[in-house]
């Protein structure tokens, strides 16, 4: 077996791997847990694409200098 892929799916967190049913959970939390009870010698990889990235904030001093 290879690696564990964690991704967010429709609101939830789907584990699949190679020779593993695909898991459904609330929370990444309870999945990485998960993971590590079921498979602990499987790292887990994080799919993180298409994930909403919240932008910088600008600092109070780059916006006084305009």
């Amino acid at each position: 077996m290879g690696k564990l892929s964690l991704r967010h799916f429709a609101g939830h967190f789907l584990v699949t791997g190679p020779d593993t049913e695909p898991a459904k959970f609330k929370t990444r939390q309870q999945a990485l847990d998960w993971c590590a009870v079921h498979y602990p010698d499987l790292s887990v990889k994080e799919d993180r694409r298409g994930s909403k990235r919240v932008p910088a904030k600008k600092s109070a001093s780059t916006t006084a200098e305009r």
